[in-house]
């Protein structure tokens, strides 16, 4: 599984809603136009594909930053949203379950 990191920019109010849409069923926003977040690659082809279908290659960018475990582990934040993480993440979307991350749940102090 692997960290992305998806951002765009469009002139275009209709579009960067649907791209906003389409985004935050599958990953964290921590801009306004900028998301991250970890996807099984079946779950980033599905969510890659939707994305090229809406945007306007002449007006638009999309730019999508894949990063491995190693990688992730070097980012920095500064401020908030903190670095997001791997585990103890629940996701309700319209992804198939398959897509779904393991959620391990500690014990209360």
């Amino acid at each position: 599984m692997d960290f992305y990191v998806i951002c765009y920019d469009t002139p275009n109010d209709k579009r960067r809603r649907k791209l906003s849409r389409f985004l935050v069923n599958y990953i964290c926003r921590v801009q306004e136009s900028v998301f991250e977040g970890f996807l099984k690659r079946h779950a980033f082809e599905k969510l890659r594909q939707s994305l090229s279908r809406v945007i306007n290659p002449k007006e638009d960018s999309l730019r999508i930053y894949t990063l491995n475990q190693a990688a992730h582990q070097r980012i920095e934040v500064f401020g908030s949203p903190g670095l997001i993480q791997n585990e103890g993440w629940i996701l309700i979307s319209e992804l198939d379950l398959n897509d779904l991350l393991p959620v391990e749940f500690g014990e209360e102090d």
